[in-house]
This record gives C-alpha cells, sequence and structure tokens, in this order.
C-alpha cells in the first residue's frame, strides 16, 4: 500500500523526539550520548505489510487481539516509561502526526466523519506505565478491540513511550537540562485493504494566529478514512469582488503534505507582517494529489474587533501607543515654536 510505504517512512521504526527544558539560568541545549530505552514492535502474522515496522493490522470486526512492544533498558539504571494511545492528525505544516489524546481534537483536528468507525483511543488500550530495570527488557501487552460494524478505510494513530524519571543535569555553562526520550510506533487498524479513494472539502475560513504571528487559516477536511498523498497546493487570499492577490502559499512536490484519515489540515495563509484590515475576503484553494484534485473558493468577513485583537497581539505587527505619538507631536510644537521665536527675535534685531 501507498499508504502504508509513506508511513513507513515518516515513522520507521520509532520517531524518537528529545525535548530539551531548560531553566532561566542559560539557554544552551544539551545532547545524550546514548537513548535510555530501545522500542522494538512485535509485529504479529496478521500484519499486512510484513516489512513495515509498525503495526499494520488486518483484523475482522469486532475482532479482538493483543500485539506486544518489547522496551529494553541497557543501562544501569531503572527507566520509568509513560505509555499514551494518540490520534492520527494533520498538523498546520502538512505532516502527519500520531499524539492526539484529548477529547477536544475531535472537534479541532478530526473530521466529524471519524466517529463513524470508532475512536482510536477506545479501541486501543494499554498500561499507563511501565517498570524496566536496569539491563532489562519488559514485554508490553497492547489490547485492541475493533469496533462491532464493519468499515471501509483504515483507522490510524500510534503507540508513545517517554521516559517519566527524568534526572536534571547541571551545564558548566550553567544552563539547567532535563532530556526527555518519547518513541512513537505507528498503527494502522483495518477490515480489509480495499483502496478508498479520498474527498477533500473546504470548512470554515477565518483569521488566526500560530505562535503571535496573524494567519489567514482554511479548515481542509479529509471525509474519508484515507491517508491522502503527495499533496501539492496553492492557497491565495484576495478582497472580495477583486482579482489582485493579497497573500499566497505554495506548496510543490518537494515539500508535499500528507494529510492523515478524516483528519483537519488547517492551512495558514500568513499575513507577513502585515497589519490586518477588516472587511470582505475570498479564499481560492487548489489542490493535487496522488489520487485526487481539487479546486475550492469561499468568501468570509474578518470583524473590525477581530482585526484590532489580533494586531496587538501580532509580533511583527508594530503598534506606536498613543503617548508615543503625543510625545512626538509635542517636541515638533516645542521646535516649531523655538524656530518661531528665534527668526522673530532676529526680525525685531535686524529692524532695530
Amino acid at each position: 500500500m501507498k499508504m502504508a510505504k509513506k508511513m513507513c517512512k515518516r515513522l520507521g521504526l520509532v520517531v524518537a523526539a528529545m525535548l530539551g527544558m531548560f531553566s532561566l539560568q542559560g539557554l544552551l541545549p544539551s545532547y545524550a550520548s546514548e537513548l535510555p530505552f530501545a522500542v522494538e514492535p512485535a509485529t504479529p502474522a496478521n500484519q499486512v505489510n510484513q516489512k513495515a515496522t509498525y503495526f499494520d493490522l488486518k483484523l475482522k470486526p469486532g475482532a479482538k487481539q493483543t500485539v506486544y512492544v518489547n522496551l529494553r533498558n541497557d543501562t544501569k539504571d531503572v527507566v520509568e516509561v509513560g505509555n499514551t494511545v494518540g490520534r492520527a492528525y494533520t498538523n498546520t505544516a502538512g505532516v502527519v502526526q500520531y499524539d492526539s489524546v484529548n477529547k477536544k481534537d475531535l472537534k479541532t483536528r478530526m473530521d466529524a466523519s471519524y466517529k463513524k468507525q470508532g475512536d482510536l483511543l477506545d479501541i486501543v488500550t494499554m498500561p499507563k506505565s511501565i517498570t524496566i530495570r536496569p539491563h532489562s527488557s519488559v514485554k508490553v501487552p497492547i489490547d485492541i478491540h475493533m469496533p462491532e460494524n464493519a468499515f471501509k478505510g483504515v483507522l490510524a494513530g500510534g503507540i508513545t513511550f517517554q521516559q517519566t524519571n527524568v534526572k536534571e543535569q547541571k551545564q558548566t555553562a550553567g544552563a539547567n537540562v532535563v532530556n526527555r526520550y518519547a518513541y512513537t510506533v505507528g498503527m494502522v487498524l483495518q477490515n480489509d485493504t480495499a483502496k478508498v479513494k479520498p474527498v477533500l472539502k473546504l470548512g470554515k475560513t477565518a483569521v488566526a494566529q500560530l505562535n503571535y504571528r496573524t494567519a489567514f487559516i482554511a479548515d481542509i477536511h479529509n471525509t474519508k478514512p484515507t491517508f491522502v498523498n503527495g499533496v501539492t497546493l496553492t492557497g491565495k487570499i484576495f478582497r472580495a469582488g477583486s482579482d489582485k492577490v493579497l497573500y499566497e502559499v505554495k506548496a510543490d512536490k518537494k515539500n508535499a503534505k500528507q494529510l492523515a484519515p478524516n483528519s483537519i489540515y488547517r492551512l495558514p495563509i500568513p499575513l507577513n507582517g502585515d497589519r490586518l484590515k477588516p472587511g470582505r475576503y475570498r479564499v481560492e484553494i487548489k489542490m493535487d494529489a496522488n489520487d485526487g484534485h481539487w479546486k475550492f473558493s469561499k468568501t468570509f468577513t474578518v470583524a473590525k474587533s477581530e482585526a484590532e485583537r489580533l494586531n496587538k497581539r501580532d509580533v511583527t505587527v508594530h503598534t506606536i501607543a498613543w503617548w508615543v505619538w503625543l510625545i512626538i507631536a509635542l517636541v515638533v510644537v516645542l521646535i516649531s515654536g523655538t524656530f518661531y521665536y528665534l527668526w522673530r527675535r532676529h526680525k525685531r534685531e535686524k529692524n532695530d
């Protein structure tokens, strides 16, 4: 399956992430010389893609199965590991992530169609924590209970293992650093391997802020339980009734996007430091993928109060406070008055 190959490239055996948490004493990062534990998925006989190093499973409706992941600790210390199951979703960069764990994500990151086949967080369960003794391994059970009703396509997510007993390390430069290690093993569940044709729809279009920078946000809904791979796109913002492009974003084959099944891709079209102006706008989006082509157009309104609120918070928009303008005006008046006084005095002296 193309989807499986794409996911394999993205995930590999595991996705390892080191999150450095620094004190205010310094900002120098620290990198560990070795990983505290290893993750080895034990793929079962019903694995669809036997070459994949993540779980790609075909199960019947209502079927139950337990799969296992081996956690190995090669260090001399005890390692405590927290385990979570996460949904697959599409982030604003157009990259699939596997760590959606909140109920609110069902509205903000997942399309309404996601609930038709069931929530992965209800289908897959596992122990919340594991202790690995020094120089030993632990076999972690992951229980799967497929929905009773058959469904086409796939349910996708990931199993994340993160060390929880992390020690703070003092650095010579004065920074206190905590290295947190997380490994994610992908999981794809399906009743059959029949291909599902993707259907994309344009949802809400509005303005919001990403990292305190204002952008137009167009919600692209993947309404089918299938990955959408190789997505290239062009997104443009116009004033309503005008054909002049105000802002534009592009993604070509070199930085193609991928959409997770039944997810919402919140496509950002940034203002690049411009002040947001209220009024009517139009968004036009053209998307091409391995399995489809789409064009969208929609008009929307930005309220004056919303524009003012976002402009105040945008770190790339430089706003001068009213009192600064007052000081500038007073200085101008003072300088003008001084010049006028000197000119009048010079004129009187000349006449005398």
